[in-house]
């Protein structure tokens, strides 16, 4: 039983995570690590395929960062200019 919940909380925190689980699942169900492995090859592509490309949806409210200014350029430590 607690095989189980620790899985279904794996899932609900991370999508990657959710992908290794199901990997673990299948391979425990088969009793077969290539297609585990294969599962988890699977679930790690449909993740970097969900992630990785500029989809618009993530573009709707991009945030918007301070403009840095242009009389205090560089870094200073206790009143002496670093860089």
């Amino acid at each position: 039983m607690s095989f189980f919940l620790l899985f279904g909380a794996t899932c609900l925190t991370d999508i990657d995570g959710c992908s290794k689980a199901v990997a673990s699942l299948v391979g425990y169900i088969f009793q077969d690590i290539h297609l585990s492995l294969w599962a988890g090859l699977a679930g790690t592509l449909l993740t970097a395929l969900i992630v990785i490309p500029p989809w618009p949806i993530y573009n709707k409210h991009p945030e918007k960062w301070l403009v840095p200014f242009a009389g205090r350029a560089g870094v200073t430590v206790d009143g002496v200019k670093v860089a």
